[in-house]
């Protein structure tokens, strides 16, 4: 082997390193457009992100009592954000309530109810598409004793559960998914994994639709921002907040300033009305037609 062919492929090993360096660094962070509203169960706080900066924050006010650590760690998010608990298995039931998007407490409460038929549940992460909530068992146990994950559906404060569809991995399987979030552009809940690394899209009557893969488990708090169409996560491994597009495509990671360290696993933007949904779809369309256009 000749000495100018072994240089001649020195330079393209060095030039493909430089290469793979380059597209190793991570894109910097900017942050979500709207704002991503995150429940800290740990400090009893939802904290309200925009950009790369920590621009609200609000304590809650209507959990007491025995757990009350986990009474208000799930939440949804309209034109108010509605507060509920972690779920049967974490003791007495949750009290809970609604604020302003400010976060105002409106004296609006409730009582956490287990869904019919469930001795057991686990569910951490909310979501709504204005006429109800939607919340995913991470853990279930049904009156024989049998594990279930199940997409769970209540009306706009939490109350009336009932069993949407079966998301279980296999039969006895736990631990499947974790968060979920209402797109309004097909009518349909994305789900992230919490003991696997996948995103599920599925329609509301329980269709695999689509999925995508992180490369990581506790897909968290995972939320869409409609401003842009693009899901948000919290990754509870590295403490950062996480952009992907609905293709599967990692767009930015990072953590906003003076967002603290802590357990977000619940985590929303709020979901506009209906009539303001279709004027964002229309727009969004728009902006598809033009870059392809370009």
């Amino acid at each position: 082997m000749s000495r100018a062919y072994q240089f001649r492929q020195a330079i393209c090993v060095a030039i493909a390193s430089g290469l793979l360096a380059i597209g190793a660094q991570a894109t910097p962070f900017t942050g979500p457009v709207s704002s991503y509203y995150l429940d800290n169960y740990n400090t009893k706080q939802i904290y309200v992100v925009q950009g790369t900066n920590v621009i609200n924050t609000f304590a809650w006010a209507y959990g007491a009592g025995n757990n009350a650590q986990f009474n208000e760690g799930n939440l949804a998010v309209t034109n108010v954000v509605t507060t509920n608990g972690f779920g049967s298995e974490y003791g007495s039931p949750a009290t809970a309530g609604q604020y302003t998007l400010t976060g105002t407490p409106t004296a609006v409460d409730h009582i956490g109810k287990a869904t019919p038929g469930y001795t057991k549940e686990q569910q951490f992460d909310g979501t709504s598409d204005w006429q109800y909530n939607y919340t995913v068992q991470y853990f279930g146990v049904d009156g024989s004793g049998i594990s279930a994950n199940n997409v769970i559906r209540t009306d706009l404060n939490w109350q009336n559960p009932t069993v949407l569809f079966s998301v279980q991995s296999g039969p006895g399987a736990c631990c499947t998914y974790l968060g979920i979030t209402y797109d309004p552009t097909n009518d349909s809940l994305w789900l992230g994994g919490g003991f696997i690394d996948t995103i599920a899209d599925y329609s509301l009557t329980g269709i695999f639709l689509s999925s995508f893969n992180t490369g990581h488990t506790s897909n968290v708090a995972l939320a869409l921002d409609h401003a842009d169409d693009t899901l948000w996560l919290s990754n509870n491994q590295s403490n950062t907040l996480e952009q992907w597009s609905k293709s599967g495509v990692l767009l930015q990671r990072g953590t906003p300033t003076n967002l603290p360290d802590g357990k977000y696993l619940a985590g929303e933007f709020a979901v506009p009305e209906p009539a303001t949904l279709a004027l964002l779809g229309l727009g969004l369309a728009g902006l598809g037609f033009s870059r392809r256009k370009q």
